[in-house]
Parts: structure tokens; C-alpha cells; sequence
């Protein structure tokens, strides 16, 4: 698998790049910090799936829940709400 961010590490509201999940197959998305930067953030990154109307959060990340494996098929993405703490990113293993 290769990884790839797909939302630069930061603590300002954002929202990712999609995830396109073909169907059978699957996908890891995860929370990382570039550097060590210790402070504890009790942020919810929602993940959730497009659909022809309003997304469906699929999970919610946090800094203690960091991945989720996701199935196809279907278009990905993962918000991040702005926040004091350290800055996170997120990525995708494929």
C-alpha cells in the first residue's frame, strides 16, 4: 500500500482531498503529526462519504482513534474543524 496526504497538517477548518474507493476494494484513512508536538487536541475529524444529497458521516477520528479502514464503492473525504491544538493532516494508505 502507498500513502499519500491528503490534507496538509494544520489546525484551521479544511476539508480533504477525495478518496475514491473502487468497489471490493478498501482503503486506510488516518490522522498524523509531522513533528512531535505534544499538545493533546480533543478534535473530531468527521469522515464521511458524497452522495447524491447531503454526505453521510461515515466515523469520526480523534487523536486517540487515528484510522478506519473504508470499502468501496464510494467518494471519500475528511473535514477538520478549526482548533487550538497541535496540528494534524490526514492520509490515505492504498
Amino acid at each position: 500500500m502507498a500513502q499519500t496526504i491528503i490534507l496538509e497538517p494544520g489546525n484551521t477548518a479544511a476539508i480533504s482531498a477525495p478518496v475514491e474507493v473502487a468497489a471490493g476494494e478498501f482503503v486506510i484513512v488516518g490522522l498524523f503529526r509531522e513533528n512531535n508536538d505534544e499538545r493533546e487536541s480533543q478534535v473530531l475529524f468527521n469522515v464521511y462519504q458524497e452522495t447524491p444529497g447531503v454526505s453521510n458521516t461515515i466515523v469520526s477520528l480523534t487523536n486517540s482513534f487515528r484510522a478506519v479502514a473504508l470499502c468501496g464503492p464510494g467518494t471519500y473525504r475528511v473535514s477538520r474543524p478549526a482548533y487550538s491544538g497541535a496540528p494534524l493532516g490526514a492520509f490515505v494508505d492504498q
